[in-house]
C-alpha cells in the first residue's frame, strides 16, 4: 500500500529530510507526476509518499508514529 501526504505548513522535502534523519525512507515531490498533482492541488510542492510492504515490522510503524508525534508537538 502507498500513502499520500501532506504536511500543513511544512515543504514534503522538509518533512522527507527529518524522516530521513530518523532512518524513515520516504519519497517526497511529484512522483514523476506533475499533471497528477495539479490534478489534486498539490502542485508544485507535491507530497511526502510512504510505501508500506511485507517486510515492514511494527517498530517501524513506531518509529514513524514517534517522529510524526515530535513534529506535531513542534509545529
Amino acid at each position: 500500500g502507498i500513502v499520500s501526504c501532506i504536511f500543513e505548513g511544512y515543504s514534503s522535502d522538509n518533512i522527507g529530510q527529518i524522516l530521513n534523519e530518523n532512518d524513515i525512507a520516504v519519497r517526497t515531490g511529484l512522483h514523476c507526476a506533475p499533471n497528477a498533482h495539479k490534478f489534486l492541488g498539490t502542485f508544485p510542492g507535491g507530497t511526502v509518499r510512504f510505501s508500506v510492504g511485507y517486510f515492514n515490522s511494527s517498530s517501524d510503524f513506531d518509529e514513524l508514529h514517534k517522529t510524526l508525534t515530535i513534529i506535531s508537538e513542534n509545529s
